[in-house]
């Protein structure tokens, strides 16, 4: 693994000097300073005997963003200490970075990497006990287009898992992949992609091997909606037992716009064990966006989403996971330093291997204010509800409030955002946080 983490860092640092030696580009610079104070009044996140807590958090942000003709890069950190009023003991500083870096090799072909880090304090969702652990993830990928709809392209990423107090759930994972997306001609097309993934779980000393290959068959009916037959293969190995996954599908496309479009497929989802029960379900694969612009001042989106994978990043340990998530976000303002959003989510996660065979479901919602009446200042206030029911035995129900307040000050020299506050990805971020 060390050769990997070393071929990833000389190619960041390729892309960032590569970028960089250019003239005539764009620098954007927005540091940031905030004060949170946070009340829960379920801290364990317990059943019964819920206790109540304050914390303090003091973070320090920082946004770049570099861009020219020949690429960008973009880097965002925050730096935290978390101060508990009772629990001490926890107290902590914490960590947050994602770097973005876009090469324009030809006028074709695209090199991008992309780099996440955080420490973070959490709760388990294995066990319900308070943890801190560094996670990682880094992806090089390269990609082509050579024709107007058709493209090809590799990628390799090396992400890891590691807890202050070693567990069962900490995992080293090394994945390289590959595309390609082709039309015959305006109506018939297909999607083939392919990966293999190793996960090392280091306290178990147990090693996993992934091979998964899809195909899917296109066929254009109009500019935005298309039909398809897909199928998909995945076999995982490791010490104890090999597994199949099976999954014969059909189902539509339909992009209506960057911020509208639905993929719906239905077929059966097959797992064929060697040491325990096979199972045939009924499935349905999802990924649905949808964003309503009411005025120039309010916004509401839904989104639904499903899935399944040999690997949860938030309970590794558990094994393959199906999951159901569906959520809504209003944004509405109420003036030009007032806004308002409510935001709420389902989710869903089955893990079906034979020891673990558990059902997690959780309900969220959340509401919150904010008002800048400097343009260097915004304070914030939110509300959240949260409603836990889980099947497993290392795990309680629990039902949790919490209530935020928070002072942020910026640069009073920049009025940009580097981020647009409305596209997919920061409303999905909102939703399912």
């Amino acid at each position: 693994m060390n050769m990997r983490i070393k071929f990833t860092i000389i190619i960041s640092i390729s892309i960032f000097l590569t970028v960089c030696i250019a003239s005539g580009a764009q620098i954007h610079f927005i540091p940031s300073f905030s004060v949170i104070e946070e009340y829960t009044d379920n801290y364990f996140q317990t059943d019964n005997n819920t206790e109540g807590e304050f914390s303090t958090e003091y973070m320090l942000g920082l946004d770049f963003e570099y861009i020219e003709t020949k690429g960008e890069v973009s880097l965002n950190y925050n730096l935290s200490y978390i101060d508990y009023h009772e629990y001490d003991d926890n107290d902590s500083w914490l960590h947050d970075l994602e770097l973005i870096g876009l090469l324009h090799l030809t006028r074709h072909t695209e090199l991008t990497l992309t780099e996440s880090f955080s420490r973070s304090m959490d709760i388990s969702q294995r066990i319900g006990t308070w943890e801190e652990h560094d996670s990682n993830n880094i992806i090089v990928a390269l990609v082509n287009q050579f024709a107007q709809r058709n493209s090809a392209g590799v990628d390799c990423s090396y992400s890891f898992d590691k807890y202050e107090d070693p567990n069962l759930d900490e995992y080293k994972t090394f994945r390289p992949s590959a595309f390609l997306n082709y039309w015959f001609n305006v109506r018939y097309g297909f999607e083939l992609s392919a990966f293999y993934e190793q996960t090392d779980f280091d306290i178990s000393n147990n090693e996993q091997d992934t091979w998964s290959g899809s195909i899917r068959f296109i066929r254009q009916m109009t500019n935005h909606f298309q039909v398809y037959v897909e199928y998909e293969h995945t076999v995982s190995e490791d010490d104890f037992e090999e597994h199949n996954v099976y999954n014969p599908s059909v189902g539509f496309d339909w992009t209506i716009s960057e911020t509208s479009s639905i993929s719906m497929g239905a077929g059966v989802l097959i797992n064929r064990y060697d040491n325990q029960q096979d199972s045939e379900d009924f499935f349905v694969d999802l990924n649905a966006f949808k964003l309503f612009n009411f005025s120039r001042r309010g916004t509401f989106a839904i989104s639904a989403s499903s899935g399944y994978g040999e690997i949860s990043e938030n309970a590794a340990s558990l094994g393959f996971r199906i999951y159901y998530q569906a959520g809504f976000d209003y944004n509405y303002e109420l003036t030009r330093q007032i806004n308002l959003n409510i935001s709420g989510s389902y989710l869903r996660d089955e893990f079906d291997e034979e020891l673990i065979d558990r059902n997690d479901n959780t309900f969220d919602l959340n509401t919150g204010v904010s008002w800048s009446p400097l343009n260097w200042m915004t304070l914030g206030l939110s509300y959240s509800y949260t409603n836990f029911k889980t099947d497993a035995f290392a795990r309680d129900d629990y039902v949790e409030n919490r209530g935020i307040f928070t002072v942020t000050l910026t640069s009073p020299y920049t009025s940009r955002q580097i981020r647009p506050e409305n596209t997919r990805e920061i409303i999905e971020a909102r939703i399912f946080q």
